[in-house]
């Protein structure tokens, strides 16, 4: 399970080891500055998906993914 958890986290764009306690991917991948960024795109169109919030900020659907669903009160 936790090899599963490091290739994920990995594949989204981690460059670290050292595991962030909630979400077992390195704090790196969120930070206030993205929060902030898709905050400011959701409250612009709550239509987008995100892929498309991902797409349009460029950032790695992983990331944009737990945004999302842990960080964004919409």
């Amino acid at each position: 399970m936790q090899v599963s958890k490091c290739f994920c986290c990995f594949k989204d764009g981690c460059t670290s080891i050292q595991s962030d306690e909630d979400t077992g991917c390195s704090s790196i991948r969120r930070n206030e500055e993205m929060i902030a960024e898709v905050c400011d795109i959701l409250t612009g169109d709550q239509r987008l998906t995100i892929s498309g919030v991902a797409k349009e900020l460029e950032f790695h659907f992983g990331s944009c993914q737990a945004i999302v669903t842990t960080d964004v009160a919409i």
